[in-house]
């Protein structure tokens, strides 16, 4: 997991509370934590990690705050590492939908090999809220077009890949013909190794 470690971020004002809520996932149980404020979220944190006999990380309380400034906004947060979208980001998605369309049917895998893509991105770190407009009508009708009315059981749990920036719910039906076109050689080695984009792209640029 060290390749996902992100910069010291410091939250800005904690009576100010970030869209995302006060939350963290605590991974050695992988269970989200949810509280009304930072100092509770602290408190609730350290609970869980007593009553479950696990040794507290020495920096929990800044693990606690790198995961929601990584969530939130960039004005919630120093050193934020929350997506900002670049335009090669808006070209790769552009590219994909041309591709999707022309190949029709075809740009599509199996619902059972969706589901798996599914349950891995569904805990990876990396599986982050989008903290600019995940919520909005726009990209949400977007998602709703790349995948029509194919779901997985996990659909609630997929949010938007920190890496790709792509809208996981849509991603993990995407063929891997169209994952080819739109995913550069160096971005690949970004990915964590139990990711299946890398797993699945890594040949392809042997």
């Amino acid at each position: 997991m060290k390749d996902l470690q992100i910069l010291k971020s410091e939250i800005y004002n904690k009576d100010l509370t970030p869209p995302c809520g006060w939350e963290y996932n605590i991974p050695e149980t992988n269970v989200i934590i949810k509280s009304d404020s930072f100092d509770e979220l602290i408190r609730d944190v350290l609970d869980h990690y007593i009553l479950n006999k696990i040794k507290v990380p020495a920096d929990i309380n800044q693990l606690i705050v790198d995961y929601i400034c990584l969530r939130s906004p960039s004005i919630y947060c120093s050193n934020s590492k929350s997506l900002v979208y670049t335009p090669s980001d808006v070209l790769n998605g552009t590219s994909a939908m041309a591709l999707m369309i022309r190949l029709g049917k075809g740009a599509f895998v199996s619902e059972e090999i969706a589901e798996k893509r599914a349950s891995i991105c569904a805990s990876c770190p990396m599986n982050v809220q989008n903290p600019g407009c995940f919520t909005c009508k726009g990209f949400k009708s977007l998602v709703n077009r790349i995948k029509g009315k194919r779901k997985t059981t996990l659909d609630k749990d997929l949010k938007v890949c920190g890496i790709c920036k792509c809208f996981i719910q849509a991603l993990v039906h995407v063929d891997k013909k169209i994952l080819q076109e739109t995913t550069r050689k160096k971005q690949i080695k970004k990915y964590p190794d139990f990711c299946w984009k890398k797993k699945e792209l890594e040949d392809s640029y042997e």
